[in-house]
C-alpha cells in the first residue's frame, strides 16, 4: 500500500503532541568520495552512534528506518555490522561515549 507524502505543517502538528524521549541513534552509510569527515571500513561503510532526543509516542525499544531507495545488499551488510557493534560495545554506546567505527577496527571485517 502506497502512503501519500504528508505536508510539512501536518507532520509538525502531529509531532507537537508527542513526548520527548532519549534514544541511542546509529547511522550507517556508504562513504562518499568527497566526504573526508568519517573513517570507513574496507567495504566503505561508516557507522556512527550517539544518544539523541526525539519526539515519539511509543517506548518501543527498537525502530529501524531504511531509506526507500536504499540498496538491499548494503543495508543488510550494515545491519549485521550494527548488531556486532551493539554486542561488543553496548555499555559505551548506551552511555553516550560518542563514537564511530574506527578504520581497521571495523566490525564484521
Amino acid at each position: 500500500m502506497k502512503k501519500n507524502k504528508p505536508l510539512h505543517k501536518d507532520l509538525i502538528e502531529e509531532y507537537r503532541e508527542k513526548p520527548v524521549r532519549q534514544f541511542l541513534q546509529i547511522d550507517a552509510f556508504k562513504k562518499q568520495q568527497s566526504n573526508h569527515l568519517f573513517e570507513h571500513d574496507k567495504d566503505g561503510h561508516v557507522l556512527t552512534a550517539g544518544l539523541t532526543f526525539d519526539l515519539r509516542a511509543t517506548d518501543f525499544p527498537v525502530r529501524v528506518q531504511i531509506h526507500k531507495n536504499a540498496d538491499k545488499k548494503a543495508v543488510v551488510e550494515m545491519l549485521v555490522k550494527i548488531i556486532i557493534w551493539l554486542e561488543r560495545d553496548w555499555t559505551s554506546l548506551i552511555n553516550d561515549q560518542r563514537s564511530s567505527e574506527k578504520k581497521g577496527e571495523s566490525v564484521g571485517n
